[in-house]
């Protein structure tokens, strides 16, 4: 039988696939939510505990541009909820922890890029690819 966070991470990733029609959405599981308003312009944002930790940009029904943060706080839980979207949304990125430093790996070009728990990331699709570009403050 699949935890309740396999469950969340699911239905969350459903949510996201949905609201990326353009259509206002809000689905809320426990701590997670996601929400779209009628303005397409405007991002998918999904929440945990309130703490805004993805941006999705979708057109035509098209994801082209996600935006991630750990919200300051670098969780466990943090960390599942943003693998799980990048690795639904086939953005070749992960997030790992070792010996107490969190890193991004990009799987396409084996390499390795330190990130903070507030940092923003954004990746942009490219001719196909996803390329990343770190930040630290909210992207608008």
């Amino acid at each position: 039988m699949p935890s309740l966070d396999t469950k969340v991470q699911t239905h969350m990733l459903s949510a996201i696939a949905l609201a990326m029609h353009g259509k206002t959405f809000d689905w809320k599981m426990g701590n997670t939510w996601v929400s779209r308003t009628p303005d397409e312009s405007e991002p998918i944002e999904v929440r945990l505990h309130g703490h805004l930790i993805a941006m999705a940009y979708s057109k035509d029904g098209k994801l082209d541009r996600l935006c991630i943060s750990m919200a300051g706080w670098n969780t466990n839980t943090t960390r599942a909820r943003l693998n799980y979207i990048l690795t639904g949304l086939h953005v070749n990125f992960y997030i790992g922890r070792v010996k107490g430093i969190t890193w991004l790996h990009d799987s396409a070009h084996s390499k390795v890029h330190r990130m903070g728990a507030s940092e923003w990331i954004t990746f942009d699709r490219k001719e196909g690819s996803w390329q990343y570009c770190a930040g630290k403050e909210q992207p608008r």
